[in-house]
């Protein structure tokens, strides 16, 4: 789910959001690898050297489209209650290991009853009303802000059989308007997209299906195509908002 931190750099991005998935960590419970390619405090350390804030989400549960969530496969069905001891209890390590930094959970705005945590910050995923998610914050954060959509989607995963999902670029381009005018924060989900690895791409369902196999291919019709294309749709939304850097000298605009 992450990719080099200098490529979000280059767009002129401020942040990087890395999903640190338990599974890949946590081979067997109570067993941790962070070596090689799953070395999280290079990572970290590559996107500071970038200029990079990170926003760091760590397991158990962090993203759909992966092979049960990202629980580890001895830890499937997991009660409601139980998964909030858990979230608090994750909460509390991090103080205790020195994080001194604000944290906050990522769920749609309708599941905050089940997901937020006391003493984190509730955002909404996929939120585009300003005053429902306003609402939904107070309520679960003591009538404050601030007020944040750690997951904006500017384009959307793809499923075996299904069409590719198109979403407009002028669409993207004003509700980025409307979160700016209406003091919200926005983290984009995703910026350029990836691979989702052997048989850990996951799986969604809907009210018309019981299961939804999502692709290998995390593409998620990103508006930042790293391979083959210019970043044309990346600045056609960040345009009106951030002068386009200069393009330095021998430059193709190809990622």
């Amino acid at each position: 789910m992450a990719a080099s931190p200098s490529d979000d750099a280059g767009d002129g991005l401020e942040y990087g959001r890395y999903l640190c998935l338990l599974e890949p960590h946590e081979t067997e419970p109570g067993k941790w690898d962070f070596e090689g390619d799953k070395n999280l405090a290079e990572y970290i350390r590559i996107a500071e050297e970038e200029g990079l804030m990170v926003i760091l989400r760590p397991g158990p549960y962090v993203c759909a489209e992966w092979e049960f969530g990202s629980y580890v496969a001895q830890r499937k069905d997991i009660p409601l209650e139980e998964h909030r001891r858990y979230n608090a209890k994750i909460k509390r390590q991090l103080a205790d290991a020195g994080f001194n930094v604000p944290l906050f959970t990522s769920d749609g705005s309708w599941l905050f009853e089940g997901g937020s945590t006391p003493g984190a910050l509730p955002t909404a995923n996929g939120e585009s009303n300003v005053e429902n998610l306003k609402k939904v914050v107070n309520e679960y954060h003591g009538g404050v802000g601030p007020y944040m959509v750690a997951e904006f989607y500017p384009g959307w995963l793809m499923h075996w059989a299904e069409p590719f999902p198109d979403i407009s670029d002028s669409g993207i381009a004003r509700q980025t308007e409307t979160y700016l005018q209406n003091d919200v924060s926005f983290n984009f989900y995703m910026v350029h997209g990836g691979t989702s690895f052997g048989f850990t791409s996951g799986a969604n369902y809907d009210k018309k299906h019981d299961i939804q196999p999502d692709l290998t291919s995390y593409d998620y019709d990103a508006p930042h195509v790293r391979a083959i294309e210019p970043r044309i749709r990346l600045r056609l939304v960040l345009n009106p908002f951030q002068p386009t850097p200069e393009r330095p000298s021998g430059d193709t605009g190809l990622a």
